[in-house]
């Protein structure tokens, strides 16, 4: 099956080191997943396997890119400590695109003073971070942060306003 994917989700497909394609293929046990080079214009994803797969396949790779569809995004707040903020971005954001790789698809990350909106810092020196995208991705992103939280030794857990 030959499904038309805009390029700039490509990459996401593929994932840091191919991580989101082999996650895919487990899940849906599609036998080949054919995304085109970086160098060419062809928007179409080719799809090889049993009619089950292809549909599985399919459905994985539009939540992946519905994210950027507005009718399929959810907006949760999460309060993390600012201490805490560069874990979960990473240097030169190589965190936060681990995250979106294992979060199985694009999520927007607003933090203090990145968002539009003004945010209060409470006395605890927390601020509010803003996950919007796809709600499973977003579900699976906030499940992720709190990991890398408790990994960085904190011991309270975030606070989360959805």
């Amino acid at each position: 099956m030959e499904l038309s994917v805009p390029k700039e989700f490509h990459r996401v497909i593929i994932g840091k080191g191919g991580e989101n394609i082999r996650r895919i293929q487990s899940v849906t046990k599609i036998r080949k997943i054919d995304v085109p080079s970086d160098t060419s214009e062809s928007e179409t994803v080719l799809l090889v396997g049993s009619e089950v797969a292809v549909e599985n396949c399919k459905a994985e790779i539009e939540k992946i890119t519905s994210s950027g569809s507005s009718s399929q995004q959810s907006t949760i707040i999460m309060t993390v400590p600012q201490v805490l903020h560069r874990n979960i971005i990473g240097t030169g954001g190589s965190t936060i695109e681990g995250l979106r790789s294992r979060a199985g698809g694009r999520f927007e990350i607003q933090l203090n003073n990145n968002d539009r909106r003004k945010l209060v810092k409470t006395d605890l020196g927390e601020n509010d971070i803003a996950l919007k995208g796809h709600p499973d991705v977003i579900e699976k992103a906030k499940q992720l942060i709190q990991k890398e939280i408790v990994e960085a030794g904190e011991t309270s857990a975030p606070r989360i306003d959805e």
